[in-house]
């Protein structure tokens, strides 16, 4: 992380129009990885508006560049009361691993048919990634989880 800023809502902005604009500071990615924000605003009277939006994170060479790196979030029109000295934000701001799935030609088992199971897809990896390997990224050959306790 930068210089130990957490992640955080810097400030937002309400627009004439009624919408929303937060400035979502994302410390700890890389330039140029999409990410997904998402959370909710709200105040104590009661007013509560939730988002969810994917977006790249800023390259430091860019116009939109800060630093630490903010993107803009926009909320569809809520009605903030402004005479309430309060807004809370919670976000919450993740990675992105869009996976595509192809469809098993192999046929369905016996034992997934038995469970109720008419179609399966699944995800290729490319050669030498293991099936922790995200899409689009090779690997150095098959991994390794140790379980974990209480997870079957």
């Amino acid at each position: 992380m930068a210089s130990g800023v957490l992640p955080h809502v810097e400030t937002i902005r309400q627009k004439d129009n009624g919408s929303v604009v937060l400035d979502v500071l994302v410390v700890g990615f890389t330039p140029d990885q999409e990410v997904e924000i998402s959370g909710y605003i709200t105040q104590t009277n009661g007013t509560y508006a939730s988002f969810n939006i994917k977006k790249k994170v800023p390259h430091p060479d860019s116009k939109e560049a800060t630093e630490p790196p903010t993107i803009p979030v926009e909320v569809p029109a809520i009605e903030l009361d402004q005479g309430e000295e309060y807004v809370t934000v919670v976000t919450r701001v993740a990675e992105v691993w869009p996976t595509v799935l192809e469809q098993e030609n192999s046929g369905i088992s016996a034992e997934d048919r038995a469970k109720g199971v008419k179609a399966v897809w699944r995800a290729k990896y490319p050669p030498g990634g293991g099936s922790g390997s995200p899409q689009g990224q090779s690997g150095t050959g098959s991994t390794t989880t140790e379980p974990q306790p209480g997870l079957a």
